[in-house]
């Protein structure tokens, strides 16, 4: 097992070709540099509005300050706050201008490159993510990489800005990777990943980063 964030060059060629090698990415903090809810909601809102809502956002923030409620709750009250009623149409049409436009300058740059240099030894990598599939699912499968990550709830063609799903963090990161995956399949996996929700997925591996990047 190797160190948390421990940089190497030796043990990195453990998992080879020969073996079905797992790799596990967080998005957020890992391979980007910025939480990506709130500079897809900047990308969203143009104009007065987006600063109207965020002084309905306020209290909320002010109690995670305060330690009143946890980031995963704020988390949802700016989702609900900036994405229900939204066409779905229209969103994921804006998801998808956000991957080409945004979300490349977010990107860390060795993270990319660590990622790609999985890809090229032919291991199957799965970014496991907190943040919603609605702005993740385009940059995923441009890379032809599985995504495993939080889903937001659509009726009657208009996003509710409720999850329809748990927020993927935590053990449920671990749940949702053990329902997708068959792990007892693979012989080697590697996981990366930046914060406390990350550390139970973490552990499914045999080389696992901690803030590696």
């Amino acid at each position: 097992m190797v160190a948390l964030g421990e940089r190497h060059s030796d043990t990195i060629q453990t998992a080879t070709r020969t073996t079905k090698t797992l790799v596990l990415f967080d998005f957020d903090g890992t391979l980007t540099a910025k939480e990506t809810l709130p500079e897809f909601i900047a990308y969203v809102y143009q104009g007065s509005k987006k600063y109207i809502k965020a002084l309905l956002f306020l209290p909320f923030w002010l109690l995670h300050r305060l330690g009143f409620i946890s980031h995963q709750q704020s988390k949802r009250q700016l989702v609900k706050l900036y994405l229900a009623n939204k066409p779905a149409d229209w969103l994921e049409d804006v998801s998808i201008h956000f991957t080409y436009e945004k979300l490349p300058e977010l990107l860390k740059t060795n993270a990319l490159e660590r990622l790609e240099w999985h890809l090229s030894q032919g291991h199957e990598v799965v970014v496991v993510s907190a943040s919603m599939s609605l702005w993740l699912k385009e940059w995923c499968e441009q890379r032809h990489i599985r995504l495993i990550a939080t889903e937001l709830e659509v009726k009657n063609g208009f996003y509710t800005g409720r999850l329809a799903t748990k927020s993927c963090t935590g053990k449920e990161k671990v749940r949702r990777i053990k329902s997708t995956l068959p792990l007892q399949e693979y012989s080697y996996i590697y996981a990366y990943g930046d914060s406390k929700g990350d550390k139970a997925m973490l552990d499914l591996a045999n080389e696992k980063y901690y803030k590696y990047f």
